[in-house]
């Protein structure tokens, strides 16, 4: 092929790219609001489970509406990567061996399944226990004991406390005036006008000074980071197999240096995660640590397979 021709086999091959991400893009559009529920299901439970009630708030008029469609391009493109790497890989394909375009094919299925692993495994299993030691630090604050003076007092120093019915499900037809409390949360619901009110306060012994209030944009923020420090972070093994392939280095010198790996991880997985607190750090270098001995199987797996006569 000429080097016009190469051009625009180059073209075709972004043009169908860009597609295929328009395309992911618009699925994840259509369904923002489940990826939003997945990604925000985390911090409600970790609020309910400290006895708060989970909230996010707007410090911008037009904050929802772009975060909604931010983080539906970030996960449209997620979605898309497969196939518009595999566009680009075309392209590349025609000037590499047969054995490079093998192990290529390997490991691009192999770097998008550790990255959606990564993501996964975040949402599930870390984010829920940071996000309750975080909104526990805020309990380490103490709730100032203030005198309020002779001048505060009840009206009806002998009236009992109002009494509401604990209901498990709400009222079919409730009527103006009624009143309960929820089993499930222990809100308080009441109805006026035909609608229904609520409120949820916080347990007694949560009443602090400072008190968890994240606003909506810097909370995904906060995830969105966090989903790429772990992505990226179990992308180890594909690093430590391209090593021993490359024959940069081989399986066994890495096994020598095992503990300066163990302190490089460390250090990674420090300057990845956003939160910066000890847990998420651990985390994340406890899953590396262990992806990294799984690259030096497969890294193992290759030398025997390079030290194997070839057949004649």
């Amino acid at each position: 092929m000429s080097f016009g021709d190469h051009l625009e086999e180059l073209r075709t091959c972004v043009l169908r790219a860009l597609i295929g991400i328009v395309v992911g893009t618009a699925v994840c559009i259509y369904f923002g609001s489940e990826i939003l529920e997945f990604l925000t299901r985390p911090y409600a439970a970790a609020m309910l489970r400290r006895g708060y009630t989970p909230e996010l708030i707007n410090l911008d008029p037009t904050e929802t509406f772009r975060q909604y469609f931010r983080t539906a391009i970030i996960f449209g493109i997620g979605l898309s990567a497969p196939y518009a790497l595999y566009q680009l890989w075309k392209f590349v394909a025609a000037g590499l061996y047969p054995r490079e375009r093998r192990w290529v094919r390997y490991f691009a299925p192999a770097s998008f399944g550790l990255f959606a692993l990564g993501v996964l495994f975040l949402v599930k299993i870390v984010l829920p226990g940071v996000l309750v030691f975080l909104i526990l630090t805020n309990e380490w604050v103490p709730n100032p004991t203030l005198d309020l003076g002779p001048h505060y007092t009840t009206s009806r120093p002998d009236a009992e406390p109002i009494r509401l019915p604990i209901v498990r499900e709400p009222p079919s037809h409730p009527a103006d005036g009624d009143a309960w409390i929820s089993e499930s949360d222990g809100a308080i619901n009441w109805v006026i006008g035909g609608k229904t009110l609520r409120v949820r306060g916080a347990e007694l012994d949560n009443e602090r000074l400072v008190r968890p209030q994240y606003s909506f944009q810097m909370y995904l923020s906060f995830v969105n980071g966090m989903c790429l420090a772990f992505g990226l972070g179990f992308q180890i093994p594909i690093f430590v197999v391209v090593l021993v392939l490359l024959r940069i280095v081989t399986t066994q010198r890495i096994a020598r240096f095992r503990r300066m790996v163990v302190v490089a991880i460390v250090v990674a997985a420090a300057v990845l995660t956003p939160s910066g607190d000890m847990m998420g750090q651990m985390l994340l270098a406890v899953p590396m640590y262990l992806l990294f001995e799984l690259g030096l199987l497969v890294g193992r797996y290759v030398e025997r397979g390079r030290a194997k006569p070839a057949p004649p």
